[in-house]
């Protein structure tokens, strides 16, 4: 049967099988590049919109002038991506894509821009709260 020198050598491949199986299952694992907005929430020109970004590519629209029936502000769930080609940001609500240029000054607040920058929508872009 097995002798005390086996039972060594068995434990010792289990613990290196072991720990083999729990880098493969649990080690590190090759992630996608997000980009994220550090400035969120960001704000409509009139202050009556709020934009939350997420890192998982999640948005959510307050609109303080859209209200239920009880007056409340309900929240509407979006989708971000970046263009990688474009540098624009794709921001979906209702089904509706709008693309931003992300400006981010070293002073000062960030800003989703709508259109190009020259010439660009102020209401209908987003600025950083701080």
């Amino acid at each position: 049967m097995f002798q005390r020198r086996d039972y060594f050598w068995l434990i010792f491949w289990a613990c290196v099988g072991a720990a083999i199986l729990s880098y493969v299952i649990f080690g590190p694992r090759k992630t996608v590049e997000r980009h994220s907005l550090d400035c969120s929430p960001l704000v409509s020109i009139d202050g009556t919109k709020e934009l939350h970004v997420f890192d998982d590519g999640m948005v959510v629209l307050w609109d303080e002038t859209v209200k239920d029936e009880r007056g409340r502000t309900l929240p509407v769930e979006g989708r971000w991506d970046l263009d990688e080609t474009t540098k624009l940001y794709a921001v979906t609500l209702n089904g509706a894509v709008t693309m931003y240029s992300l400006v981010m000054p070293r002073v000062g607040p960030c800003m989703l821009v709508k259109g190009d920058l020259g010439a660009a929508d102020l209401r209908a872009s987003w600025f950083s709260k701080f």
